[in-house]
């Protein structure tokens, strides 16, 4: 089973490319996504997947893993071939994918081409527990607000006196590293108004 192909790019032609790898070269169909990094005499590393059909063998590249775990997901829908798997995947960001199929969100989904109202169905019913929200988080880490109102709550605190109180914290004054400074003025804030 090929995983992924490494070589140099020595021919494009519409959406298909062509690797040179050890000296075999090898045709594979991308995404215009993919294509847009792709440059003539460029090494490059594919991961691939390799489809077989009765007529046919045709590889697959991808820009990356994850790309390539999303396309093979989305063929698991009846209907979906890798034809159509490859143009969701080259019309919508994998995020909007998923935010749409987690919504339910249809009119989303049609918009892309070759998707019609019955293919959308079928991807939001037999993708809706599969499909893990792709959208990158907006923090790695929880904010210091956060933070702070955590630990008011710990000393004691309802949540929303803690929240109150961390929202009439002057920003400016705080280092945003340093959630400890950020309680000593909570903390001060509750007690000069004798909240407990």
């Amino acid at each position: 089973m090929l995983s992924f192909l490494r070589g140099e790019v020595v021919a494009i032609s519409g959406t298909t490319v062509a690797l040179d790898v050890a000296g075999v070269g090898y045709a594979v169909s991308v995404s215009p996504k993919t294509l847009s990094q792709l440059r003539l005499g460029n090494s490059v590393t594919l991961p691939v997947t390799l489809i077989v059909r009765e007529e046919s063998m045709t590889l697959y590249g991808f820009l990356d893993n994850d790309e390539r775990a999303l396309f093979e997901l989305l063929m698991t829908v009846s209907g979906v071939g890798p034809k159509l798997a490859q143009t969701i995947l080259a019309a919508i960001e994998p995020a909007a994918l998923s935010d749409a199929i987690a919504a339910g969100n249809e009119a989303a989904l049609v918009r892309i081409p070759g998707v019609g109202k019955k293919s959308a169905q079928r991807l939001i019913l037999e993708l809706g527990d599969k499909l893990v929200r792709l959208s990158k988080p907006t923090a790695a880490v929880s904010t210091w607000q956060e933070d702070v109102v955590s630990a008011l709550v710990s000393l004691g605190w309802s949540q929303k006196e803690s929240q109150a109180a961390v929202d009439g914290i002057d920003e400016s004054t705080i280092d945003p590293r340093d959630p400890g400074s950020a309680l000593r003025q909570a903390l001060t804030s509750l007690n000069r108004t004798g909240r407990r």
